[in-house]
């Protein structure tokens, strides 16, 4: 039996979000830097950064463009491929 519709959306919508914080995780850490420094370069909450890099918030486009330009990278970098 398939999912309904909603259902699907929103397992869609949590593997991209699980995908782009894998991404931006990767890039952070590869980059050697912390929650700490990255959350302050790019101007948000340590527990948001932590809770994007989790999957378990959907940043805003200028938050993407924060955390693009704090870690010197395209924001085509940063969201990486995430077609599921």
């Amino acid at each position: 039996m398939a999912l309904p519709a909603a259902m699907r959306i929103a397992a869609v919508m949590n593997a991209t979000l699980r995908r782009f914080g894998e991404n931006l995780k990767m890039i952070r850490v590869g980059q050697g830097q912390s929650q700490e420094s990255l959350a302050h370069a790019s101007g948000i909450a340590v527990s948001y950064l932590s809770q994007i890099e989790n999957g378990s918030r959907n940043p805003s486009l200028l938050v993407i463009v924060a955390l693009a330009k704090a870690l010197n990278v395209s924001t085509r970098d940063l969201l990486g491929d995430l077609d599921p």
